[in-house]
């Protein structure tokens, strides 16, 4: 089934210009049928896995190192 942009308003928690700015930007799949934007199931699931895959990267980028002990120098 094919969802409006109002179906992804509301599965997505977003607000209506995010959505379209995700659909210009190409972040999401979707079709253009005479004007209106539809977005079909796989292609909704495929920009969550992408999101969570981005997430999960920058994720780990951003985790700090554990600090380095340091130890007294004997002279």
């Amino acid at each position: 089934m094919l969802m409006k942009v109002r179906d992804l308003v509301e599965r997505l928690s977003l607000s209506k210009s995010t959505v379209y700015e995700l659909v210009e930007t190409r972040q999401i799949g979707h079709y253009k049928i005479g004007g209106a934007i539809r977005v079909s199931e796989e292609q909704l699931a495929e920009f969550l896995d992408q999101t969570r895959h981005e997430r999960a990267a920058s994720e780990r980028s951003t985790r700090r190192l554990p600090r380095p002990r340091l130890r007294h120098l004997k002279t």
